[in-house]
């Protein structure tokens, strides 16, 4: 069982990510319910910057707004897919870089400490996905049993009720490791896109704007639209003379 658990937890986050579902009935109504919310959110931020508030509902709600991409298009119907999408929006913002496309070649860049952090970052949310599976196993095993025996049904639907408030907890809790996650990612990718453009012998970018057109560039090629790579020239550094004995 605990195999199977464990197998279930990446295809979990995914699954509670949204991006598998298609965008049209329920779901794009709670699509739109997530866009609505955010504007709200934005909305009542502005209209109170003028005003004295408390510096706590403040940060909340720049936290919030953090959370969610900017673009209605990439709103996710799930708090965990609208973080994904929000890092991935800041990333290409900042840089013009597809973190997506990125990764498979950025994962062979990270120094020891990024890699650790990484690692942690993803087994926290792995480990919190892995229990909100057996919550929910918890839920479908007592469910049928209360219905089923009447002599259990009170333990069996104790059961229930507790695996659905600690399942509501742990997706909770699920949401706030993604978070952490995706800064994990985008600080490592911070970090590493000198070595990135360095990896695939491409020029540094020389300033803030070039960095745009770099990006820009750079992911261009690796979606393969036709952008060729610049022109590379290099000089290999000079034999070592022996040392003298």
């Amino acid at each position: 069982a605990s195999l199977v658990v464990t197998a279930l937890a990446g295809p979990l986050v995914h699954l509670l990510s949204g991006t598998a579902l298609p965008v049209r009935g329920p779901v794009a109504a709670v699509v739109a319910r997530r866009v609505a919310g955010r504007l709200e959110e934005k909305g009542r931020l502005t209209a109170r910057a003028e005003e004295p508030w408390t510096s706590r509902a403040a940060v909340e709600a720049r936290r919030k707004l953090h959370r969610r991409p900017v673009q209605d298009a990439l709103t996710a119907p799930t708090r965990i897919g609208d973080s994904f999408a929000a890092m991935g929006e800041r990333i290409l913002g900042r840089h013009r870089l597809d973190a997506q496309l990125c990764w498979p070649l950025l994962q062979q860049l990270f120094d020891e400490p990024a890699r650790r952090d990484l690692e942690h970052a993803s087994d926290q949310v792995l480990g919190r996905a892995r229990n909100l599976v057996w919550a929910v196993l918890t839920v479908v095993t007592a469910l049928p049993l209360a219905l089923l025996d009447r002599v259990a049904l009170w333990p069996a639907a104790l059961a229930a009720l507790a695996g659905a408030a600690v399942g509501a907890l742990l997706l909770a809790g699920l949401g706030d490791g993604v978070d952490d996650y995706a800064d994990t990612v985008e600080a490592a990718l911070l970090r590493h896109r000198d070595p990135l453009y360095a990896a695939a012998a491409w020029p540094l970018p020389a300033n803030t704007a070039d960095e745009k057109r770099t990006g820009e560039a750079f992911t261009a090629y690796l979606r393969r639209t036709g952008h060729p790579a610049p022109q590379i020239t290099f000089e290999r550094p000079p034999p070592e003379e022996p040392s003298v004995p």
